[in-house]
């Protein structure tokens, strides 16, 4: 349980010495901060005893020199080692000036911007042929032990992917069909051929629109799924939790048995 920071003054020989207490930390600072700098800004020289503090963090770290506002030297602070470098770092962190970055404008931002997605394309390639190397992996060591092969979570995912779009995939097919049909008898009906709308139909619609339309569709929803499934399950570190198990990310979905396994 954190101890609220605390503070003493002791005044001796017209110098104030300041007696801190407790864990001068985020959780447990509250407003002793601003007690300490009021309490300490009516005085000149001043002395702080840091001995009796439990823990401290920057927070506890930045209060205290705010509160000292400079009005001590470093021979002054009674403290334990890793206390003194917390208030040199945080103090060196302050006096730091804060720097401006300058955005390129002109030939140089779209320079900079094309250099940006060279590079995020490189990483996305190297990421996917990654990605593919462990798939093949995977799948070549289930292959040569199908034992390990779980027909399950393949027959639902097949089903969740193929079979569950089918309605949408006909409904979409069928009016893209119907508006070929409608373009199309009244384009022939010009030159007399309006009979051949069967055979448009037919060979447009059944034999390249319907392979582009669900292929486009199985992307657009099936590979949506799967990929918002995912990145739910790295947000909640269930993919870290896999690989702490001594799994990885491919095995659990085709392949059983003890790791190592895929």
């Amino acid at each position: 349980m954190a101890t609220p920071a605390d503070f003493q003054l002791d005044e001796t020989g017209g110098q104030v010495l300041a007696h801190l207490s407790g864990d001068w930390t985020a959780r447990g600072l509250a407003d002793a901060g601003e007690r300490l700098g009021q309490a300490l800004e009516a005085h000149g020289t001043i002395g702080l005893d840091l001995s009796g503090i439990t823990r401290c963090d920057t927070a506890g770290a930045f209060a205290i020199l705010r509160a000292a506002d400079g009005r001590m030297t470093p021979g002054q602070i009674t403290a334990r080692p890793e206390t003194l470098r917390l208030l040199e770092l945080v103090a060196a962190a302050i006096q730091v000036e804060p720097e401006v970055a300058k955005r390129p404008h002109g030939v140089v931002a779209l320079l900079e911007r094309i250099g940006r997605g060279v590079d995020d394309l490189f990483h996305n390639g190297y990421g996917t042929l990654v990605f593919l190397g462990h798939l093949l992996t995977a799948v070549g060591r289930s292959i040569a032990d199908p034992r390990r092969i779980r027909w399950a979570p393949i027959v639902s995912l097949s089903e969740r992917a193929g079979l569950d779009a089918m309605p949408i995939v006909a409904t979409t097919t069928f009016f893209i069909g119907a508006v070929v049909a409608l373009l199309g008898a009244n384009m022939l009906v010009e030159f007399g051929a309006q009979v051949y709308s069967v055979e448009l139909i037919g060979i447009s619609v059944l034999r390249e629109f319907n392979i582009l339309i669900t292929a486009i569709l199985l992307a657009g929803r099936s590979a949506s799924s799967f990929a918002a499934e995912i990145g739910s399950m790295k947000m909640n570190q269930e993919i870290d939790a896999m690989q702490v198990m001594g799994s990885t990310p491919m095995r659990p979905w085709f392949c059983r048995g003890s790791p190592p396994c895929c």
